[in-house]
């Protein structure tokens, strides 16, 4: 990767490597500017991944990836990863035009992820609308319908396959399969 800025702070990548690995227990970490073109690792956090939130201010651009467990879907137990641009509702017009010329780079830098969103208003980064984000990103939202059980709508899984044995047999009747 050639940046169009310095991203020599050994910590940046010390701080991704934490979050993605499945041993450390880091969950976060937000990366910065030090002036206009130099991004540092302003901090790596473990427990509650959107406690990167409160490292954001409102006058800077960050970046950030977390590491989300389970997303409350009961199937799914795998981590989940999201890159966040933090652009500050104050942040002027200059800084918000060089974001769109660095994230490219950025988004290079953190690498994979199952989500990637850009905002300026910390409404749109809450817990619940992450989520909800990773739940349509994974293309298979398994809680509808379901309950701890695993029946979908109360049914068990032989009236499920019933259903559909009916609903084969009712369009074999009407096609040529």
């Amino acid at each position: 990767m050639t940046a169009r800025f310095d991203v020599s702070d050994p910590a940046i990548k010390e701080g991704l490597a934490a979050v993605r690995s499945d041993v450390m227990p880091a969950t976060y970490c937000v990366i910065g500017y030090e002036g206009k073109a130099k991004l540092i690792c302003k901090k790596v956090g473990e427990g509650n991944p959107y406690a990167a939130m409160e490292e954001m201010d409102d006058a800077e651009v960050c970046y950030a990836l977390l590491r989300v467990g389970n997303t409350r879907d009961q199937e799914s137990k795998t981590s989940k990863f999201v890159m966040i641009t933090w652009v500050g509702p104050s942040v002027g017009g200059m800084q918000r035009g060089r974001v769109a010329g660095h994230k490219p780079d950025v988004k290079e830098l953190i690498g994979q992820s199952h989500v990637d969103t850009q905002s300026d208003d910390m409404d749109d980064l809450t817990e619940a609308k992450i989520t909800e984000m990773l739940k349509k990103a994974s293309g298979a939202n398994y809680d509808l319908g379901s309950n701890a059980g695993g029946n979908y709508k109360g049914q068990g899984s032989a009236s499920i396959q019933q259903q559909a044995r009916d609903k084969y047999k009712a369009l074999e009747k009407d096609s040529n399969i």
